[in-house]
């Protein structure tokens, strides 16, 4: 730890200086001033917690903004790189419908701690005077759109497949039928967390939904 401190102490009390008076306007300037820091406590190696308590007005709060908001950033441009990648394998639509409630899941699991904690954390990185991103959390949200459309798709295709034209006429499959319905629901749960659909959605999720209510009359129910 003493050869550490000794050997980068000087660099270290400059970074020091440096992110006191650091301040973003951006991703990409975080981003860059993250890496920077980086590289140079990777020369730490293990003793980077001992030699960063020796290091004067070491700023280990901003510190700890800085990383939470580039991680977060990273985490969230990840995830919605596949979500527009999607379908990431070929599937059967009922497999592939399950996989899309999944995927749902973790991207639930990512945003609803944002919105719970976001004013705290952009009181938190104001102070800081790092940079709130706000934006890429919403377009992760609006993006799941595409899974929606992805999932009304398949249940469409399906009905295509059995015959369009028999839908409240004859006895729909029971595969078929519960694809529909499955759509439907997940769509639903799509259309709250993008707060919404294109006009291309919105037609087909109304498809899907008049197709379950022809076979609903044609068994009799409600």
């Amino acid at each position: 730890v003493n050869k550490d401190v000794e050997e980068y102490g000087p660099e270290l009390a400059q970074m020091a200086r440096e992110l006191t008076g650091f301040s973003s306007d951006d991703n990409e300037s975080t981003g860059a001033m993250v890496k920077k820091l980086n590289t140079l406590l990777d020369k730490l190696g293990e003793t980077e917690y001992e030699v960063l308590k020796q290091v004067p007005d070491w700023p280990h709060l901003k510190v700890e903004c800085m990383m939470m908001a580039w991680k977060r950033y990273q985490g969230l441009s990840e995830l919605l790189d596949k979500i527009r990648r999607w379908p990431h394998a070929t599937m059967e639509a009922p497999a592939e419908l399950q996989q899309l409630g999944h995927a749902m899941d973790a991207i639930m699991g990512r945003l609803d701690p944002l919105k719970r904690s976001i004013d705290t954390d952009k009181a938190k990185l104001k102070a800081q005077g790092i940079f709130f991103d706000q934006k890429t959390p919403k377009m992760v949200a609006q993006s799941t759109v595409i899974l929606a459309r992805r999932a009304c798709t398949l249940a469409l295709s399906l009905v295509e497949r059995w015959g369009k034209e028999r839908v409240g006429k004859d006895t729909m499959p029971g595969v078929v039928h519960k694809l529909l319905l499955d759509a439907a629901q997940f769509s639903f749960r799509v259309y709250q967390c993008a707060d919404g659909f294109d006009k291309n959605t919105k037609n087909m999720f109304t498809n899907v939904n008049e197709l379950i209510q022809l076979e609903n009359n044609r068994r009799g129910q409600p």
